[in-house]
Order: C-alpha cells, then structure tokens, then sequence
C-alpha cells in the first residue's frame, strides 16, 4: 500500500512572475487548516437551501449552528482521526470544529510537511519573498477521502482587483447608482463600501442612529434595533 496518496484539489503551479530562491526554513513555526468531509451528502444541503429559497421570506426555516453541526458537520469519529494522526507529528490542535469541519494545526513546518508531504519553496516575485507550492498536497491512505482541503502551505500574494463599485460618502447620501472608482479611492480603501451606502440600499429607516444595532444578512436581511424588528421596511436591491 502506498505511503501517501494526492490530494485531489490540492494542485498548484508556480506563478508566472515568481522565481524560486530556496529552501523554506523546516524550522518554522507555521499553521494550517485541514477541511475534512461532512457526515450528510453535501448535495442535501444544496438542496435544502433550493427548496428555502423558492419558498416566502415568512416561511422560510433557518438552521442553527447546533444544527448545522449535527446535519452537515465533521462526524467526531472523522475529528479524532485526524487529529490522532496530528499528533504523532507533534502537531498541536488550535482549532476543532465541527460545525466548519476543520481542524487548524500548529507546528513546525518539517513536521507539517512530513505529515501531509508537499513540494514547497520559498519564492520571490514583485510583491516580495513568499512561501509557495507546487503539485500536489499528500495524505495518508486512511485519510483518503476523510480530508477534502489542506490550507496554509502556500503563502502567495492575493490578487486584487484593478477597480471595484465604490462610492463617496457624499454619493451614498443621495439616490442614484454607484460610479466605479479605483479600490484605492473607494471609502476604506481595498475594505469595502460605506455602511450609509447599505443604509440607502436597503431602505433603512433614517430616523435611527443605529445604536445598539445587530444586522443578519443571509437572503433575507433583518435588522432588529431597540427591539423593533424592521424586517419589512427592507426592500430586496434591484
């Protein structure tokens, strides 16, 4: 029986503008989050969620994260054998979830590699020194097909939009659709538009400060302020 088998999913290739400079430091100190499958066929899920969707905002059900966790988490049989292989690499859990499906490692970085084997290097591209992967991610047989996704190896710049929609705090006061702007120009730089732009999208009611405010936004968006619940003051954007 072989040793490791790849990940599927887990191929990367090397940036274009990045050249290899060396060895990474085994030594180091580094984190990785390993996604594992869930105890329910993912497709039931996909499902449930059609069906809500098609259904009234009134009439539509919303799972808990209790729930969530018992239907469509990790089964803790799946936990305990990924993390009873961590630890015989000397890898500490930082992590465990059920609900996410995710265990988060800690360790050195020679121990994370000799526990799920990858080709990783460090690189140099114009954003400067980054640790990057090529190939394929590695498991052991017995974890085949229990983890789905193997993260934090792979250090490399995010890329960013060249322009985003954005809006001036002056525009997001008045009716009228969103200009685009650089991201750099955009209120919060790179981080998003201006709440007030949200306030005016959604037709939240001007007269409130928004103090204390908790906002859920999942297909429906409710705002309940002070005790009010303001679910049918929002419109759906158009």
């Amino acid at each position: 029986m072989a040793r490791f088998v790849s990940l599927p999913g887990s191929r990367r290739v090397v940036h274009p503008a990045s050249r290899p400079i060396g060895s990474v430091d085994k030594s180091e100190i580094a984190t990785i989050t390993v996604l594992l499958r869930s105890k329910c066929d993912r497709k039931k899920l996909e499902q449930w969620a059609w069906e809500q969707s098609a259904k009234p905002l009134h009439e539509r059900v919303g799972l808990s994260k209790a729930e969530l966790s018992a239907h469509f988490g990790a089964s803790a049989e799946d936990l305990d054998k990924v993390e009873s292989y961590g630890a015989k690499h000397n890898l500490s859990v930082v992590v465990r979830q059920a609900s996410s499906r995710t265990i988060c490692f800690r360790g050195k970085l020679g121990d994370l590699l000799a526990a799920f084997p990858a080709n990783v290097k460090l690189y140099q591209s114009a954003k400067g020194v980054y640790r990057g992967m090529v190939g394929d991610i590695h498991v052991p047989p017995e974890l085949a097909g229990v983890v789905t996704s193997i993260l934090g190896f792979d250090t490399r710049p995010k890329e960013r939009a060249a322009s985003r929609i954005g809006v001036s705090l002056a525009q997001a006061k008045i009716t009228g659709p969103p200009v685009r702007i650089s991201g750099a120009d955009s209120p919060g730089g790179q981080n998003g538009e201006p709440a007030m732009f949200f306030a005016r999208r959604y037709n939240f009611p001007q007269e409130f400060n928004g103090t204390p405010l908790v906002v859920s936004a999942t297909q429906m968006v409710v705002y309940v302020l002070k005790g009010h619940d303001f679910s049918r003051a929002v419109n759906e954007p158009k």
